[in-house]
């Protein structure tokens, strides 16, 4: 984003500390849908929701 042209909860998206959750977010529910379907552990996908909600800090 053109930061002139950005509003700040539009700039805020971009920030990437937002990218990298959302990105979490999406492989977190991937995992769980592939363990549903029997490709990975169903435990799988459960372990990296009970690892976010330990609150990470996301360094970037």
């Amino acid at each position: 984003m053109v930061p002139r042209y950005a509003r700040p909860a539009m700039s805020a998206i971009w920030e990437p500390e937002s990218r990298y959750r959302i990105w979490f977010e999406i492989e977190a529910h991937t995992a769980v849908k592939m363990g549903e379907l029997g490709v990975v552990p169903e435990s799988a996908g459960k372990a990296l929701w009970d690892w976010w909600a330990t609150n990470p800090k996301i360094d970037v």
